[in-house]
């Protein structure tokens, strides 16, 4: 079982802006334009109202319909990983009402209680990702007065699967709900409480409007917006679906290419994009003014975590707020997405598609500057069909992209491209957006987004780790930042034991979990909020539970005790919030006294995918006798079936190697306690066949069958007669977990670490309900892979059971596992060749029966990976059963 030992981690703290995402209702519920565009001006309001903030820049928009949110935006957010879920209400009777393409100002109040629609939203949010909130145990709930008192009973489980949908987890949090009002002393800190100096600012104007002007202020920000609170819709200008006289056709062109292109590229702007609180009278040049986003960046640097900057750029193309939101997801998580509407798509016949199609050449040459860049074009509202003629060959997006050609490349600014060094960008067709881990963006602050430092733990062995002591108060050093008293921060923290780790362990993040188990104790859990995040733990840096009055500086900091936990203890933390448990089954708990034994699960499964498992099938072999079972005299068959290995049949398995190394290895697996080295012995009364351990020799030994004392000579070993040979015993342990083919899960342990940088399991867990001490279901494996979460089934057949209703109920209990820790992935494994189609339709008949009952998260529903060949040459295969 883990062993625990005081030891010092490292230990990377980081303080950073916080990630918000603000939710709005792009619906047409009589608030909105019911041509479509209706959200456009409720976006652009939110944005405007992003950039009042500290840290603004990095905000994201998530928006939704009836409550619904789209799947791919939510998956795409939960890479995000967003602090805070602030609502924004739109009020009734705003300009917001009138067409998408008018000149608006916007009524919108901050503070507006928000919808029921934009409520449901903020939770369905709230669940796929992982801001900060906690669990509250039923008692807690009447205590506390939450809203959720007294309601724990919620939805009722799917009558085809027993299991409950998604949104029953909703019931029982205390959530953290800010909105985006001048609040001091709240999570998000408004520009006025940073003295931030008027300035000239490079803005989208109320003038620039519709879907053209929205793109430009999530560019560059859009600042100097007034309130209309005063006028009523209905004496608000006709709405016109033409630009402003005053914006000409070039002027157009010229916004459009700096927004498909590389924007630090195209000089070209026209001098009316400038802002001045003040005003200005004369023309300026716009080329060159700071971006009004850089107001929120006061003391802030962008940061990529999992170097390097990603090599992809993204092009979402559609006119739905759908696909306005997923490109500026992309832009604010990887900072390299375009957005396509209509208006300028390239191949839409709209007023700008040329200038697009010119700043998508320019995009294409900068991203030709090298090797291994891609362009990948992906929406939310378009199929495939749509898409295609960008992407084909002969398409905008492919024009003088091949045979070594470089779109857009100014022959008299650039040196010509290199056949070497340079190669023109691959473009292809995303369905799914992929949001790999690693290049990812967060606003940092600039003296303090990195600091490291050895700290007191108490370790355990497999991979739990709890500070002894508190943290020590970090705070901005910039003078700005350190003169703002109501300013409020985030500090990520992660713990590793590098000399333990060589991949990191990283707990997931998001998945309903609470982020208040990461503090060791119930006392220490109202300091502040803390919550598992995509940098490993992050807290907020306001202390809640007592500050004196007067305090001033650190004295307001909070100082949690932190906590890593394993995955297993992960596991545990969701399966509390439903009245469930878990524990390790027989023959996990067999495996981890193995790995205990190996030194990690890491150990374990890489023995038993190499030498040693040849090794243990020789110890296994089985015949009536030891000539049956040995015939090669390799060994001996005791009693019970039991085979000893000689020298020579224990070596075998590392033949090809060297005496030396052969024999280094062996020795390791004999202090290790794996092998016994001993003696086997005829007892001299009953004449039972025994082995001896080597610790237990004696000149006189007793017999392990009747116990009767037996002298050591000839007559107990026979043979030779010079001395006794050694011979070898495998730990019982292991002959018992491969004969109950527990061995399958670890070769599959094995497969998954390849190549991964960041992995941890646990051994085979039993799900109970309540005290039941009957499982419900249990997971051969439970995986965290490089971000991603598997849970699977590891059989040494090629059917999951042998009758259609078994099928269905281990189907089910696939299904309940992976909604239990909303896995990203159901893995169904087999030493066999190939699985039975009846097995994969169990399977995936289930999977979409839970689709259909809202079981999965949205956005977040699993596909189903098939594994073949366990133990050799492994193949995969990934099905989307929805």
């Amino acid at each position: 079982m883990p062993r625990e030992q005081l030891d010092h981690v490292s230990t990377r703290i980081g303080l950073r802006a916080p990630r918000i995402a603000i939710v709005f209702d792009a619906g047409e519920d009589g608030h909105h334009d019911l041509h479509g565009d209706g959200w456009i001006p409720v976006a652009r309001a939110a944005l405007a109202r992003a950039n009042e903030f500290w840290g603004g820049i990095g905000f994201v928009l998530i928006p939704h319909v009836d409550g619904k949110v789209s799947g791919e935006v939510l998956r795409v957010l939960r890479a995000y990983d967003p602090d805070f879920v602030v609502p924004f209400q739109a009020p009734a009777g705003s300009a917001t009402a009138m067409d998408a393409d008018m000149s608006y100002e916007v009524n919108a109040d901050p503070t507006a209680r928000p919808s029921l629609g934009t409520l449901n939203a903020v939770e369905a949010v709230s669940l796929a990702c992982s801001p900060h909130r906690r669990w509250l145990s039923p008692e807690q709930e009447l205590v506390e007065g939450q809203r959720f008192a007294g309601s724990r009973s919620g939805p009722e489980p799917s009558t085809d699967l027993d299991i409950l949908p998604w949104h029953a987890d909703a019931i029982g949090w205390d959530l953290e709900r800010p909105d985006l009002g001048d609040h001091p002393n709240g999570p998000l800190t408004p520009l006025s409480a940073l003295h931030v100096e008027s300035a000239m600012w490079l803005h989208s104007p109320p003038s620039l409007r519709g879907a053209l002007g929205l793109a430009l202020a999530a560019r560059v920000g859009s600042v100097g917006e007034t309130a209309a609170a005063d006028q009523p819709a209905e004496q608000l200008p006709r709405p016109t679906h033409h630009l402003d006289p005053t914006v000409t056709s070039r002027d157009a062109d010229d916004i459009v290419t700096y927004l498909t292109g590389p924007a630090e590229e195209w000089t070209r702007l026209p001098s009316w994009l400038a802002y001045h609180p003040a005003g200005l009278e004369l023309g300026v040049v716009s080329t060159g003014q700071p971006a009004a986003w850089t107001r929120t960046t006061m003391g802030l640097t962008h940061l990529v975590s999992g170097l390097p900057l990603r090599t992809v750029r993204h092009v979402v193309v559609g006119d739905t707020a759908d696909d306005f939101a997923l490109h500026l997801l992309l832009d604010r998580l990887y900072g390299n997405a375009v957005w396509l509407h209509s208006n300028w798509a390239p191949l839409t016949g709209g007023p700008w598609s040329g200038a697009a199609t010119r700043g998508l050449q320019r995009l294409l040459a900068r991203a030709a500057r090298g090797r291994g860049y891609e362009i990948a074009v992906t929406s939310t509202s378009l199929g495939s069909g749509a898409l295609e003629p960008l992407v084909t060959e002969g398409g905008p997006l492919r024009e003088r992209a091949l045979h070594g050609e470089f779109p857009g490349a100014d022959e008299n600014t650039e040196p010509p491209p290199s056949p070497r060094r340079d190669r023109p960008p691959r473009v292809r067709r995303e369905a799914h957006v992929q949001v790999p881990d690693r290049g990812c963006l967060h606003l940092g602050v600039s003296a303090e987004f990195e600091r490291r430092v050895s700290l007191p733990a108490q370790v355990s062995s497999n991979g739990r780790i709890t500070l002894t002591s508190s943290l020590d108060p970090v705070s901005p050093s910039e003078p700005v930042l350190a003169r703002c008293t109501s300013l409020s921060w985030q500090v990520d923290v992660d713990l590793h034991r590098p000399r333990l780790e060589p991949k990191p362990l990283r707990m997931p993040f998001g998945r309903g979990f609470d982020g208040h188990a990461l503090v060791p104790t119930e006392d220490e859990r109202d300091e502040t909020w803390v919550r598992s995040s995509r940098s490993g733990i992050t807290f907020d840096s306001r202390k809640f539970d007592f500050v004196p009055a007067g305090a001033i500086g650190d004295q307001r900091l909070a100082r949690p005790r932190l906590q890593r936990l394993d995955l297993a203890a992960w596991i545990a933390v969701l399966a509390r919030k439903g009245g469930r448990r878990t524990e390790l089954s027989d023959a996990g708990t067999r495996a981890d006294l193995l790995a205990d034994l190996w030194g990690g699960r890491a150990a374990l499964a890489e023995a038993f995918s190499g030498p040693f498992s040849d090794l243990v099938t020789e110890f296994l072999r089985t015949g009536d006798s030891t000539r049956d079972a040995y015939p090669d005299d390799a060994g001996v068959l005791l009693p019970g079936s039991i085979g000893v290995l000689k020298y020579g049949g224990l070596s075998a398995p590392w033949a090809d190697g060297s005496p030396e190394d052969v024999r280094r290895t062996l020795d390791d697996l004999v202090l290790r306690g794996i092998v016994r080295r001993g003696l086997v012995l005829r007892c001299s009364a009953c004449r039972n066949l025994g082995f001896t351990d080597v610790g237990a020799l004696a000149n006189t030994n007793s017999c392990t069958r009747c116990g009767n004392a037996t002298p050591l000579r000839l007559e107990a070993w026979r043979q030779p007669v010079s001395d006794p040979e050694w011979h070898y015993e495998l730990h019982p342990i292991v002959r018992d977990l491969v004969r109950e083919n527990g061995h399958a899960p670890l070769w599959l342990a094995h497969h998954l670490r390849q190549g991964a940088r960041s992995y941890c399991d646990v051994s085979e867990t039993n799900l109970f309900r309540g005290d039941s001490r009957r499982p419900i279901a249990e997971a051969d494996l439970v995986a965290h892979v490089d971000g991603r979460l598997l849970t699977a089934e590891v059989k040494t057949t090629d059917e999951l059971d042998t009758t259609r209703d078994k099928r269905r109920a281990a189907a089910r209990k696939r299904v309940m596992w992976a909604r239990l820790v909303n896995a990203d992935e159901i893995v169904l494994a087999t030493t066999n060749s190939t699985w039975q189609q009846s097995s994969i339709d169990a399977m995936q008949t289930a999977m979409q029966t839970a689709a259909k009952a809202d079981v999965w998260l949205p956005g977040g529903a699993p596909v189903l990976r098939l594994v073949h060949n366990l133990g050799s040459k492994v193949t995969e295969q990934v099905l989307d059963p929805y």
